[in-house]
């Protein structure tokens, strides 16, 4: 039988054992960039989806090692790099929001900027494309697009909803 107190230590160490292992990336909207962390994620599945996230000391040394080790020549160290990253995030926040039942995606960068983009997922049979609702304009499929991560963004957000679409990425 479990004293009051054994049960008690297992239940307080609960919630950080699980705030470690659901850190996750948080793909933003360029494929040559560095991705966030996953700092908060609520409403899952619903209408009112939401994460958040920030540019972390081990995402900036991901993209730093993909991007240094791309570039011959390059005298730039990985350190170096991180270092420059994460001066120019400098905390900067990432907002992404979804009304998974209408397959809509809107994205910000902190607060007190409005939405950056506000998009409708469109799919056919065997095909699904972001289109924005600003412009009417139906997006690529391009990492000039931003749409790579657009579309992890979702899963993330609705994965029982972008279960059930054609997306292929």
């Amino acid at each position: 039988m479990f004293s009051r107190y054994v049960l008690v230590s297992i239940l307080a160490s609960l919630p950080v054992f699980l705030s470690h292992a659901d850190a996750r990336d948080f793909p933003l909207a360029s494929c040559k960039g560095a991705n966030a962390t996953i700092t908060e994620l609520l409403g899952v599945d619903t209408n009112n989806a939401h994460m958040s996230g920030v540019v972390t000391a081990p995402d900036a040394i991901e993209y730093c090692v993909r991007q240094v080790s791309g570039r011959p020549g390059s005298r730039e160290t990985h350190d170096q790099c991180a270092q420059d990253v994460l001066r120019a995030e400098n905390g900067t926040r990432y907002y992404a929001e979804a009304n998974c039942p209408r397959h809509m995606l809107k994205g910000k960068i902190d607060q007190s900027v409005t939405a950056l983009e506000q998009l409708t997922l469109v799919c056919g049979k065997d095909s699904c494309a972001w289109k924005s609702i600003r412009t009417g304009k139906m997006l690529g499929e391009s990492c000039g697009d931003g749409t790579p991560p657009l579309y992890l963004q979702f899963q993330i957000l609705c994965p029982t909803e972008a279960e059930s679409l054609p997306l292929n990425r």
